[in-house]
């Protein structure tokens, strides 16, 4: 399980059940990548999907079983990664650090907003 697909799943198991269009739009991601991602958890049979009963046009996508399960796996996994960050790296330079990142960010959304 890649981490945007991680990302959907945790969304997923939080709202108990959500369309791909409101995973969509809380990742600010294309519905196509959360069609392509949710396709994949599918295969893995880490969710359901099924149509909406309110609109026959919209998929609604449902936590399975083995799906929380890898999810909680992968978040202890991620866990120790950010122990072993924590103990590799003073708080002042984690800081420098995410700020550093963040301003890639805001500098890769400035770029794609202008082309």
């Amino acid at each position: 399980m890649t981490t945007a697909q991680a990302a959907v799943l945790n969304i997923i198991i939080r709202d108990g059940s959500t369309s791909q269009a409101q995973i969509a739009k809380v990742l600010s991601q294309r519905e196509s990548a959360i069609t392509t991602m949710a396709t994949r958890l599918l295969s893995a049979q880490y969710i359901t999907r099924e149509r909406s009963v309110e609109d026959r046009r919209t998929w609604v996508l449902k936590p399975t079983r083995q799906g929380r399960s890898a999810l909680k796996k992968m978040m202890a996994s991620l866990g120790q990664a950010n122990d072993l960050l924590d103990e590799a790296i003073s708080k002042k330079r984690m800081d420098t650090l995410a700020g550093c990142l963040t301003d890639i960010l805001a500098q890769l959304d400035k770029h794609e907003n202008e082309h």
